[in-house]
């Protein structure tokens, strides 16, 4: 799939994306957003492309960036790949859940926050 690889080449070649710099997180999440519009839902690759994205807002948010806005971004990424049918979500909603009790989120805030991003 293309657009993976574009969203990969981004993240390891452009040394501002590699580096965190500003314009290399901007024009790594744009990357990203063109990506997930292109394929995101593609049921058996899509969910690579949703990891991706994540993973480097990991990065960042390990990197002590972005503060709060930066957890909400993280979070919002997997509430979105949540509400999609795709094939590689198999075990997303544990590592999410893991993720927000790691943020110090307990089931039952949690659940009341999922009600809102899993689809009917």
């Amino acid at each position: 799939m293309a657009e993976s690889q574009a969203v990969l080449l981004v993240m390891e070649l452009d040394p501002a994306a590699s580096a965190l710099t500003p314009d290399g997180v901007k024009a790594v999440r744009a990357v990203c957003e063109e990506a997930i519009t292109a394929a995101g839902l593609h049921v058996a690759d899509g969910a690579a492309l949703w990891a991706a994205y994540r993973q480097y807002e990991l990065k960042v948010l390990a990197a002590g960036q972005g503060g709060d806005k930066q957890v909400d971004r993280v979070r919002s990424l997997f509430q979105r790949q949540l509400q999609q049918a795709l094939a590689g979500n198999v075990g997303l909603l544990e590592e999410y859940s893991a993720w927000e009790k790691e943020q110090g989120k307990v089931w039952g805030d949690l659940d009341r926050s999922l009600c809102g991003s899993i689809p009917n």
